[in-house]
């Protein structure tokens, strides 16, 4: 899973959504490290590893970085 800033992350539990975050810092684009994201619910800031209970919501990105 290709992570961006700007993305949102979706925290699902028992098929439901339980929190949801936004990628403010990306470690790894590939999804292999942890990036920092943004809680929706208390704007608390941490560290976050993506598994196999999130969706990945795309966010609007840049076509080109450095335009």
């Amino acid at each position: 899973m290709e992570i961006c800033v700007g993305d949102e992350i979706l925290v699902r539990e028992h098929g439901s959504v339980h929190q949801l975050c936004e990628v403010v810092e990306v470690g790894d684009p590939r999804g292999g490290g942890p990036c920092l994201v943004r809680w929706q619910d208390d704007g608390r800031e941490v560290s976050f590893r993506p598994g196999p209970y999130v969706t990945l919501a795309p966010g609007m990105h840049l076509a080109a970085e450095g335009s």
